[in-house]
This record gives structure tokens, sequence and C-alpha cells, in this order.
């Protein structure tokens, strides 16, 4: 077959300019006309700047309701365009040998048309990795999202993973409580999983690669730890925490300390975080007896709304009390979150044993009385009383 056209398929790296090979720039300087796989890559303004005029496919997203038919789109486009044009760029985020499944269709269908596909590679997520440890799983997730792939995995987006990033964090929070370092490797290995989920699907967006996931966090700890990478000097662990919100609060345009706190943090842990960052200024109890007074107030307010019966005053004066009763948690240097952890725990172990109690008994707790239930509640905090 003839060639009678050609695709110059060129990567462009994970995002940053020092990565982009100058080979791979200087044919986008050339003549031919640029497209881009997406024009969300942190090199495309960068680019334009440069006088490149660039032609991103990123309206193939929209048109079509499958990635299959996204990418058959992009490169039936491309095939044709090439035969009009004689040449054309092909730009895609990473690298062309790595997750390109345009790339891919655009080897297989060339030939017979005779378009002619030259491959200029860049780093991708796989060639840049900190450690090759995770070359296998990067790998796995790849094909995973490829067409070739899983269809569970190739609909799911950021949105969509939300729930699993949660429940696999809360998985290795009960390893930990369990002392089970098998499993905590395990649920470690998982949530890990969804590290990697979140970057590859980026990375297919062209927003951020794994590598820049990795290279942010790493630049961030020496940045914030001047005492270990730089001269500053800390006595204890305390001022460690106040030159970390310091030096927070010089990054970016200036902001309210309680900015960085997430929005849909648990309700405790959200409590004490603020809590904490306000005490940063000096807005705090000196004592811990002047919180604990502070909840006896609370109380006493929550016991006058309830007279009143309005249920929005009742259940702003609740919220009062626990903010309040937070604040003493923190005071007493006890986590809000594991101290009622440990108490509905507790609670579960306690309730467990009445069950295997009243079936001892050839009853059910729904038939008991409420002084039985009483009787075996006792009966659970006694058992335990006696195992220590």
């Amino acid at each position: 077959m003839t060639v009678s056209a050609v695709i110059y398929a060129l990567g462009l790296g994970p995002g940053d300019p020092l990565d982009l090979p100058a080979i791979n720039l200087s044919i986008m300087r050339s003549e031919h006309p640029v497209y881009l796989r997406t024009d969300r890559h942190p090199l495309a303004p960068s680019l334009r700047r440069e006088g490149i005029k660039l032609y991103p496919l990123d309206h193939f997203y929209e048109e079509y309701d499958s990635l299959e038919k996204v990418y058959s789109a992009m490169a039936a486009f491309l095939l044709k365009e090439a035969e009009r044009e004689k040449a054309l760029v092909f730009a895609v985020p990473g690298s062309p040998l790595v997750g390109e499944p345009v790339v891919r269709l655009l080897r297989e269908k060339g030939g017979p048309r005779g378009v002619r596909i030259k491959l200029f590679p860049a780093p991708g997520s796989l060639e840049r990795q900190p450690s090759p440890l995770l070359d296998p799983l990067l790998g796995v997730m790849d094909k995973l999202l490829s067409p070739e792939g899983c269809p569970w995995d190739r609909r799911q987006n950021h949105q969509s993973l939300k729930k699993y990033l949660i429940e696999e964090s809360y998985e290795v929070i009960d390893a930990i409580d369990q002392g089970d370092m098998y499993k905590l490797c395990e649920e470690l290995g998982d949530l890990l999983l969804q590290v990697v989920f979140h970057a590859a699907l980026a990375e297919r967006n062209g927003e951020f690669t794994i590598s820049q996931v990795v290279s942010s966090i790493t630049k961030k700890m020496i940045h914030r730890h001047p005492h270990v990478f730089g001269e500053a000097k800390v006595k204890n662990a305390a001022q460690v925490i106040e030159n970390w919100e310091a030096i927070k609060q010089k990054e970016g345009a200036p902001k309210s300390m309680l900015a960085g706190v997430p929005k849909y943090l648990p309700a405790l842990q959200k409590a004490q975080k603020v809590q904490s960052k306000a005490a940063l200024v000096g807005f705090d109890w000196p004592e811990a007896s002047g919180a604990a007074l502070k909840v006896e107030e609370e109380w006493r307010e929550l016991q006058s709304a309830c007279g009143t019966g309005n249920r929005d005053e009742i259940q702003e004066e609740l919220g009062d009390f626990f903010f309040a009763s937070v604040n003493l948690c923190r005071l007493l240097q006890f986590d809000a979150e594991e101290t009622l952890r440990a108490a509905a725990d507790k609670f579960i172990r306690r309730f467990s044993f009445m069950e295997a109690k009243a079936r001892e008994l050839g009853s059910r707790l729904a038939d008991m009385s409420l002084s039985q239930l009483d009787g075996l509640w006792d009966e659970a905090k006694k058992s335990e009383m006696e195992k220590y």
C-alpha cells in the first residue's frame, strides 16, 4: 500500500513543560494542523502562547454516549483529515504508547488506507513513577479503563467513586482498631486503588496524572516541614502545627483559617477541627474547666428550649450542646470521634450480650418487659467489669 498521508501521534507528557520532548514541540511548531484529544491539559495554554494553533476534539465526548464511539469517531475523523491535509499532528496527554485507544485505532486502520502513523512518545503515568512497584497496578487500571476493559470501571467518574473512597477509608480505620495487620495491609491496597483510579480518570481527561499527585504531595510535605528540610527550629509538636497553619496561610490568596476544613467532614471531626484552628489564634478556653462550665450552660439552655416545644430552637440548642461537649473532649486531649465511637461500640457489646442472654432464656428482647431489659443491661455491665 502506497503511503499517501502521515499522522504524527505525539505525547504532551504529564503537564510539566520540562517533560515535553524538544522534537514533539518542534513538530507542533510545523505548518501541520495540531489536533488535541482534549484541551484540558496543563500545556495547552503555553502551547497557544507559543503561537501554535490547536484544534481540540473535546466535542466528540459530548456527541456520543460511550467512549468506544468517541474513540472510533475521533480516529475516523483524523484519518479523513490526514487524507485531505496529507499530514497532521495528533497530540495526547501523557504518551501515545500508554492507554491511548485512539492511537491504537489509527495504527490498526491507517495502514489499509495508506496513512502512516509516526509515534513520538513523552513521559506518561507509567514511565515516570517514583517507584516501579506501582507499575503493575497502573497497568491493571489502564487495562480496566481501555475499550476492551471492564464495563463497570469504564462507567465510573469522580462523583460515582466518592462513596467507595469513603468506604475504603473506614475499612482501613476498622482494620487499625482491630489491630489486624494482615487486614490493614489488604485495606490499604484497596484505598490505594481508589487513588490510582481517580488519577487514571483525570489523566484520560488531560487534567493531571498520578505522577503529579505524588510530586505535589512530596513538594508540599517538604515545604511545610522547614524544621526538617530547612533551617527552622521547633520546640515541640504543638509548634509544628502552628508553623503548618502559618505556612498554609501564606500559600495563595489570603483566606480564613477555617476555609480548609472539608465541608462534608463527619460532624464531630469537623467541630473539633474548627475549634483547634480557632485555638491557634488564642480563641480558646485557658483550661478544660471553663469548657466544662460551658457544657453545663448549654445543657440548661437545651432544657429551657425543650420546655418551649419549638423544634427549631431545640435542634439549635442540641447542636450547641454537642459542640460544647466536643470542645471539652479536645481540651481534655481526647478525640471526639474516637470517644463517641468507643461509646457506640460499648453499647453494641452490651446489647449483643443481652441478645445472647435472652436466647439462653428461650426468649427474645422484643418479648421482654422494660424492667427485664434493664436487668439484662445491668448484667451486661457487670460482666464487662468482671473482665477488667
